[in-house]
């Protein structure tokens, strides 16, 4: 693999994809994104967990096994915060949405042809190097404290006013809430700037929309700490007319929210 093939994404620190893929992402005009390339080694630790079915792991794909399209194992692939918003841009630039279920999955075409990464290499994007998964203290107010929620459809960190996903066991251990300081991994960092920096730059009257994965098609908004379904559709075209920040939860984290509220 050229060591220019892989580069980090502007505005996305310690975030790398293959350059077609970057080029082609912006030519779709830089939509927000909430995960990109994955490594092999992260491929795999999830694929072991799930595999030995620890507690805390999801299904995830085998990345020793290359006739499954690992697109975002071959850096090719991209989840979009506001799929709705952005899913016909991306497609004018090339991408294409496989799976039904995952509204917000992007890949390139002919994701086989690339190869599974397993390295950064260390010339990507000019000064970028490959950042290790270490415990970094983020800033937050006393009043507005974070709240882990766990449930067994998986972990996530609510902040904000949005969810925050947390994907492996490792994620969660490295949580630590205290008065005035939540500590966190690295990745975790990164993933609440871009959430939660992508809600602050959003009118604060504009809620989260939240998509039930497994649930009936059910739309929920999440504003001022309560979760509640979306009865009327043109709500939901309003909120994606002012491109409104979105995530999409397991349905058993959503009834989780809800029944917690």
């Amino acid at each position: 693999m050229s060591p220019l093939d892989v580069i980090e994404i502007p505005g996305y620190p310690g975030w790398f994809a293959r350059r077609v893929a970057v080029e082609a992402w912006q030519r779709a005009g830089s939509p927000r994104l909430t995960s990109a390339g994955r490594l092999y080694a992260s491929q795999k630790y999830l694929w072991d967990g799930w595999a030995a079915r620890l507690p805390g792991f999801n299904p995830a794909d085998n990345p020793d096994d290359e006739t499954q399209r690992l697109a975002h194992v071959r850096f090719v692939a991209f989840d979009l915060a506001n799929p709705n918003h952005d899913r016909a841009a991306m497609q004018r630039a090339g991408f294409t949405f496989p799976y039904s279920y995952e509204p917000w999955h992007a890949e390139l075409p002919n994701v086989r042809s690339y190869a599974i990464v397993r390295d950064i290499p260390s010339t990507a994007g000019g000064n970028a190097r490959p950042i290790p998964d270490t415990p970094t203290p983020t800033p937050t107010l006393e009043d507005d404290m974070p709240t882990l929620i766990t449930s067994a459809g998986g972990q996530s960190l609510a902040i904000e006013g949005v969810i925050v996903p947390l994907t492996s066991p490792a994620e969660v251990q490295s949580i630590k809430i205290t008065p005035g300081v939540l500590e966190c991994s690295r990745s975790v960092h990164e993933r609440i700037q871009a959430i939660v920096g992508a809600n602050r730059s959003t009118s604060a009257a504009i809620p989260l929309r939240v998509f039930d994965k497994g649930g009936n098609g059910t739309v929920y908004i999440l504003q001022d700490g309560k979760l509640r379904p979306l009865v009327d559709p043109t709500t939901l075209t309003e909120l994606d007319a002012k491109d409104g920040p979105t995530i999409t939860l397991s349905h058993v984290e959503v009834q989780n929210l809800l029944q917690n509220e």
